[in-house]
């Protein structure tokens, strides 16, 4: 009795490692599966809490459809994302303050004070952000490429 209790609390363990192994070691939108098959997906604020507190790895867009900047950079964005076979999410932040009138605090944590933003995250880390400062797609896809 005592044997199949080790043998089934160490098979509980196996499992339980290799799932928290399998949740680090994914990232944002790994697979066009994953995000749709878009280059960019809309996420809410508790998906976005989600992605902070989950110290996940890839690209996060903050915008907004009523910014005059943000748009044109949308587009841009999207046609480098999808020449690049790369995607990110899009945390509209129109969307977020109707949803969450506390959603600043989000914001506040993602350091954002100005849109189009575009942060990559290395495990939940910041490690570039790109702020709608480059207006050619060119430039947009080897800033892309550049994140590793």
């Amino acid at each position: 009795m005592v044997i199949l209790l080790t043998v089934v609390t160490l098979a509980l363990f196996v499992v339980g490692v290799q799932l928290i192994v399998d949740t680090h070691a994914k990232n944002l939108a790994d697979t066009k599966a994953e995000a749709n098959e878009q280059p960019m997906r809309n996420i809410t604020n508790s998906q976005m809490k989600g992605i902070l507190a989950e110290k996940k790895t890839g690209y996060v867009y903050v915008g907004r459809p009523t910014c005059p900047d943000c748009e044109p950079f949308r587009k841009r964005l999207v046609s480098a994302l999808e020449a690049t076979d790369r995607q990110a999410f899009y945390y509209n932040t129109d969307k977020a303050r109707e949803a969450d009138k506390n959603y600043t605090a989000i914001i506040k944590q993602m350091g954002v004070k100005v849109v189009p933003t575009l942060i990559y995250y290395t495990r939940g880390l910041e490690t570039d952000r790109y702020r709608g400062d480059l207006d050619d797609e060119t430039q947009i896809k080897e800033w892309l490429a550049n994140q590793k």
